[in-house]
């Protein structure tokens, strides 16, 4: 089962983030297990077994610290949904959770997904620019892996994956940004540039298929066929360059849109201390330009943290079990909503 303190805490991920664009560093390895079949041509019972052996073996790891073990089949859908909003879980999990196990530390930093397209997926979230640090956990983790189990490679095309986006490494590496600035700007043809020299992906908060809301962006390096500390090194150049985009957009609004940012920044506040029903992007809209205006010195005397706060718990399902609504209810959750943003301004 899933722990119902979840419902009530900001990963730590999330927390540690005050400001800055970046918000979460994401790294993700994907593995297999050699000459087993990938998840989608197991049966139920042959995943069973993965889960059971990969699991055992993790439980042991000294660095979990007794992590929270959940298999997703045995979750009720709007359990599911929590954990898909907390990003413990992907979009394919929540519509096909068979088979699948997570195991994850009380920070919500370190994560394996076992039985996720790939028999092992490991993924390590660190906060803001920190990527050296990210870096380290990674790799080391990633070799205590290799020591516990013998996968699937291939001396020519190196690790085996059930995607071949992810052939060779098995490497992704992903940040979630924050970049107001830009947007509020027009800088956008410049950001587009920066992500295209260095091959890079961007999709909405959500991941793929999702639309841009709140100048929220998640990145994603697609040119891993190379070696990975190469990776690594191009993506945190790719990441220096946005922020310094990001920096210099601020100070152009600054010193020449302050009236407008400052019209923008304090019509959103009152929104947000006065709404009745708050959607759940037009709140993300409303917030950003609130975050942007704390940091950018507009406006004082509200709590730094109120954004990610809001950003978890303002979430439909979070909402939903926050306040016991037994059903999915859009207008109940829109006044829910608009009441939990106006107590996290006054905190």
């Amino acid at each position: 089962m899933v722990p119902e303190k979840l419902i009530n805490t900001i990963p730590q991920w999330l927390k540690e983030w005050k400001e800055g664009p970046v918000v979460t560093l994401i790294l993700q390895l994907s593995r297999n297990l050699k000459d087993k079949k990938f998840p989608a041509k197991l049966t139920i019972e042959e995943r069973e077994e993965i889960i059971s052996t990969v699991s055992k073996e993790l439980e042991k790891v000294p660095f979990w610290q007794a992590p929270l073990k959940i298999k997703c089949n045995k979750l009720t859908s709007d359990w599911l949904k929590i954990l898909f909003e907390r990003k413990l879980i992907t979009r394919y999990i929540l519509n096909s959770p068979q088979g699948v196990c997570i195991l994850f530390d009380k920070e919500e930093k370190l994560l394996v997904r076992i039985n996720d397209r790939d028999h092992i997926r490991l993924i390590i979230r660190e906060t803001g620019n920190n990527i050296e640090k990210a870096f380290a956990k990674f790799t080391a983790s990633s070799y205590i892996l290799e020591q516990i189990f013998e996968f699937s490679f291939h001396e020519q095309f190196g690790y085996l994956t059930s995607s071949p986006v992810y052939l060779g490494e098995g490497l992704s590496l992903n940040a979630l940004l924050h970049i107001p600035a830009i947007f509020f700007t027009r800088q956008t043809e410049k950001l587009f540039k920066i992500l295209s020299n260095y091959n890079i992906l961007v999709w909405g908060m959500e991941g793929e298929g999702s639309d841009i809301t709140g100048s929220m962006v998640l990145i994603k390096e697609r040119d891993l066929l190379m070696r990975k500390e190469d990776s690594f090194v191009r993506f945190q150049k790719a990441l220096g360059e946005i922020n310094e985009l990001e920096s210099t957009s601020r100070s152009m609004l600054m010193v020449q849109h302050q009236k407008e940012l400052e019209d923008r920044v304090l019509k959103s506040l009152a929104i947000l201390k006065s709404a009745v029903i708050l959607g759940l992007k037009e709140a993300l809209e409303l917030l950003s330009t609130v975050k942007l205006g704390i940091e950018t010195g507009v406006i004082d005397g509200v709590s730094p943290n109120f954004f990610t706060g809001s950003l978890i718990f303002m979430q439909p399902e979070h909402l939903r079990k926050k306040f016991g609504l037994p059903q999915p209810d859009p207008l109940r959750e829109s006044e829910l909503r608009a009441e939990l943003i106006k107590e996290a301004l006054e905190g």
